[in-house]
């Protein structure tokens, strides 16, 4: 078993005993695909390169968390607090980000085409070069 999957195994048993706090872990290229984790903290989590598609991450707190070049296509982060994450590169194309805050994020070479930015936060958010094509 690669150290990806294994990570992967360990987060939902950390998750289903009932820990939500994930802060300060390397968990790069892990595959939460279709994951449910809602209410839970990821501060300084190092998400680069993950794959989260169709993950479930609702009123997470994300803050200050690397998500570099993750993949996160169709992952549904309403509420979720992304304040200052590193977001560059990361593919959020068809993602629901309803009422998320990302204030502060960096977001450069983002991916957001599709994606429900109703009522999202985005003060301050480095947004150069994204693509929002199709996105409300």
């Amino acid at each position: 078993m690669n150290a990806a999957n294994s990570n992967h195994l360990d987060i939902l048993k950390r998750y289903a005993k009932g820990d939500r706090d994930f802060s300060g872990l390397n968990l790069s290229g892990i595959k939460l695909n279709g994951a449910q984790l809602s209410h839970s903290d990821w501060l300084d989590v190092n998400l680069s390169k993950a794959y989260l598609n169709g993950a479930v991450l609702l009123f997470a707190c994300l803050t200050r968390a690397n998500l570099r070049g993750a993949l996160m296509t169709g992952a549904n982060l309403c509420g979720a607090n992304l304040n200052q994450a590193s977001l560059s590169n990361v593919n959020l194309s068809n993602a629901d980000l309803h009422g998320a805050s990302l204030q502060g994020a960096t977001l450069f070479g983002a991916n957001l085409s599709l994606a429900n930015l109703m009522d999202t936060n985005l003060i301050d958010a480095d947004m150069r070069t994204i693509n929002l094509s199709g996105a409300n």
